[in-house]
């Protein structure tokens, strides 16, 4: 969503010059854009991180009681987890 509006305001700045007001128009959308996109990231490796911090014990990399009952009953998945947190993951 934010990339079209960078791109058009970008081009934008090509045909037009700081006199106009559509100039200045183009630069704050493509601040706030960037601004927005960089809000979002910090969003997602936040929540992220508590997520994985509420999952796994930080200082034994052990399933933590936190974890509900209906996500590890499974035996594999519990083995998987512990997998993940020991030797992190590969992909394969």
């Amino acid at each position: 969503m934010y990339l079209p509006v960078i791109a058009a305001s970008g081009y934008n700045l090509f045909y037009t010059w700081y006199g106009r007001q559509i100039f200045w128009i183009d630069i704050e959308c493509i601040v706030m854009s960037l601004i927005l996109i960089a809000l979002k990231v910090v969003v997602i490796l936040r929540t992220q991180g508590e997520y994985i911090r509420s999952i796994f014990d930080t200082e034994d990399y052990s399933v933590t009681q936190k974890v509900s009952k209906k996500y590890l009953m499974d035996g594999s998945a519990k083995a998987l987890a512990n997998d993940i947190a020991t030797q992190g993951f590969n992909g394969d």
